[in-house]
């Protein structure tokens, strides 16, 4: 089934029940889903996020058993499941890339997902990056932020340096991208006069695009890329092609860069770990996670005189009663962080 026929089932389920004074269909649904052994991850995740987002709970203790359910079923899903369960729990696209990007590396730790060998092979001897999380920032947007800068910027960027590429990373716009490219193209004599329509477009950011003219005669000058943790991969190629539309229609010769190019495959440190990435097909660069040992985080820790930090509710959710059976506590403790960014309150601290 679909997503929006499921949500619109699951919510037809919560307006009503067996009797005036019991529980709704969908509560008695998502409890009866909820003891099987092994419910279809796809259903049971649509029935527990669905009676959240209906009754709008204020998250209190009582709540981390279902909201660790959630956890432990996206990462069984597929990454389109993955971004409609974000999208409907409210959460911001950048802030969900790296909550989901820290599942998959739990469930990496936990024997539930694996790192193929190859992408394995490039850390090698490579120690794990350093952690340098601004302390007001929210801890998946520094994770998602950090992925992209490792990979855009200490990686691609590096590889296509000027004056052959013209490399513009997300934090431009496709306005900037166009206005700077004009100039670019003006000063090597080039006439380019981009489309007005352009204005509209200030917020949409690709995350690599590489103008070049060694890119022809085999594709267009232009290449758009977008980054993403490695299950969103069609997520990724749908913006990419978004990307790129944008920029054709302002009159830049633009398209999805080759899965095969230099730049676009390889070992990055990352936040007390390692991002291994690669280009599954055009347009499209996906990472995964990896945390190095704790132990090691540990005595780097103890060497440079300082403590990482946990995430703002780990502590709480490691206190209370269901604490011992939560599958990962700081990943809880993250999607708390994001579902009280995205409105919801917390009655426990």
């Amino acid at each position: 089934m679909p997503w929006p026929q499921l949500w619109e089932a699951a919510a037809g389920l919560g307006k009503k029940g067996p009797g005036l004074d019991t529980a709704t269909y969908l509560q008695l649904v998502d409890g009866a889903a909820n003891r099987l052994p092994n419910p279809d991850p796809r259903a049971a995740i649509g029935l527990t996020v669905t009676l959240f987002v209906t009754d709008r709970p204020s998250l209190a203790a009582t709540h981390l058993e279902s909201l660790d359910r959630i956890i432990r079923r996206l990462a069984m899903l597929d990454g389109e499941s993955q971004w409609e369960v974000t999208k409907r729990l409210g959460m911001k696209k950048d802030e969900a890339e790296g909550m989901l990007a820290s599942i998959m590396a739990d469930a990496v730790k936990l024997g539930l997902d694996d790192i193929p060998a190859p992408l394995l092979a490039m850390i090698g001897n490579m120690d794990f990056g350093e952690w340098k999380k601004p302390g007001d920032m929210p801890w998946a947007f520094y994770i998602g932020n950090a992925a992209h800068l490792a990979i855009a910027d200490g990686f691609y960027h590096p590889r296509h340096p000027k004056p052959v590429h013209h490399v513009w990373r997300n934090y431009d716009t496709a306005k900037t991208i166009v206005e700077e490219l004009k100039e670019e193209l003006d000063k090597e004599g080039w006439k380019f006069n981009p489309d007005p329509i352009l204005a509209g477009f200030k917020y949409v950011k690709p995350d690599i695009f590489d103008w070049s003219l060694a890119h022809t005669p085999k594709s267009t000058p232009g290449w758009v890329y977008e980054i993403k943790p490695y299950r969103l991969r069609k997520v990724a190629k749908i913006e990419a092609i978004m990307y790129a539309g944008v920029l054709i229609s302002a009159g830049v010769l633009a398209y999805l860069g080759p899965s095969d190019a230099d730049g676009i495959r390889g070992a990055m440190p990352a936040p007390n770990g390692w991002f291994m990435f690669e280009s599954p097909m055009d347009g499209v660069i996906t990472y995964r996670y990896l945390e190095a040992p704790r132990e090691k985080i540990r005595e780097r820790d103890r060497a440079r005189g300082r403590v990482t930090a946990k995430p703002r509710y780990q502590e709480a959710v490691e206190a209370s009663p269901a604490g011992a059976a939560i599958w990962s506590s700081a990943v809880l403790a993250i999607l708390l962080e994001l579902l009280e960014e995205a409105g919801w309150k917390l009655a426990f601290q």
